[in-house]
């Protein structure tokens, strides 16, 4: 992958997952596992996992595992791997009753690559439950955060890696306001169509990719949204824009991703959503692996060397 191209963009497809691990020592197994694989992928910079974010919530569940990860393409998906890596991968998804550390919880696919056998097959076999979701609105892997000429200007625009939030907002439209929820919703998804937004990986909408059950019903909307960091945010997601939306909803939840809490923008970010009067916030940390790959964050090939100093 390198990201080069739309049509590579528009293959990119996310996959959420969420499992229970059995006790501490299968977590820390899960951990270390992930953490291991997530470390060769940012090695080798294998660009094309874009996004390969394992998370759980803060003053939550310690045993319950998220698992957010976006593929440039089928390719990229199929190769971000090597054997040996996919095998540990194996032993720690195992579902036989002997050497079983995990429960799945649920499991969604947005955009899958429906042409790729492989690919779909192996999401059949994460058994029955696997949703394969199409987006509604906005992009899974925003064209222009690889080729915004801002970047090329400013090579160093996006920051440093480690600082990328996940935001989730989850919905459940009052009745026949799904309609009107979704068109207010396109002022949020309209940025990723925004030629300069060089900080936005991905922002779409999408039917809900979270465990299902009450208070979300088949009704229920999703938007996520990937930045380089938690500042600007605010404004992209504004109070009165957030009401404006909570007016078509029973319930809004806001899942709120970072790579790093100690950040007083993220935790502004989380601030503003908890101001915003949500029936839900909840922080997540990442234990293993990254929102956004840092290789994502070097300067394109095609910059130009900066003017001499005179």
């Amino acid at each position: 992958g390198g990201g080069a191209g739309s049509a590579q963009q528009s293959a990119a497809y996310c996959m959420n997952l969420s499992y229970q691990c059995k006790d501490d020592n299968a977590f820390l197994v899960v951990q270390e596992a992930l953490k291991a694989v997530a470390h060769n992928v940012v090695a080798n910079e294998r660009k094309g996992c874009c996004s390969y974010a394992y998370t759980r919530e803060m003053g939550g569940d310690p045993h319950r595992v998220h698992m957010s990860e976006i593929f440039a393409s089928a390719e990229d998906a199929q190769t971000h791997l090597t054997p040996h890596e996919g095998e540990t991968l194996n032993e720690m998804f195992s579902e036989d009753p002997e050497t079983k550390i995990m429960t799945k919880l649920s499991a969604a696919a947005v955009n899958p690559p429906e042409d790729n056998e492989a690919i779909m097959s192996g999401l059949a076999h994460l058994g029955l439950g696997c949703r394969l979701l199409r987006t509604l609105q906005g992009t899974v892997l925003n064209d222009f955060f690889f080729t915004s000429s801002w970047l090329r200007r400013y090579p160093t625009i996006r920051g440093v890696p480690g600082m990328g939030v996940l935001v989730e907002l989850r919905f459940e439209p009052k009745p026949g306001a799904r309609a009107d929820l979704l068109k207010h919703l396109e002022q949020v998804t309209g940025i990723a169509t925004n030629k300069d937004s060089h900080s936005i990986l991905s922002c779409f909408t999408a039917p809900a990719w979270w465990q299902a059950g009450a208070p979300f019903t088949s009704e229920a909307v999703g938007l996520s949204l990937i930045c380089t960091a938690a500042l600007g945010l605010k404004h992209h997601l504004r109070r009165s824009l957030v009401n404006g939306l909570k007016g078509h909803c029973s319930t809004v939840h806001c899942v709120l991703s970072g790579e790093n809490w100690e950040d007083e923008n993220t935790q502004e970010l989380c601030e503003h959503f908890e101001d915003c009067a949500l029936d839900k916030v909840e922080k997540r940390e990442v234990f293993a692996g990254f929102i956004i790959h840092p290789s994502l964050f070097k300067p394109p090939d095609a910059a130009p060397a900066a003017p001499a100093q005179p």
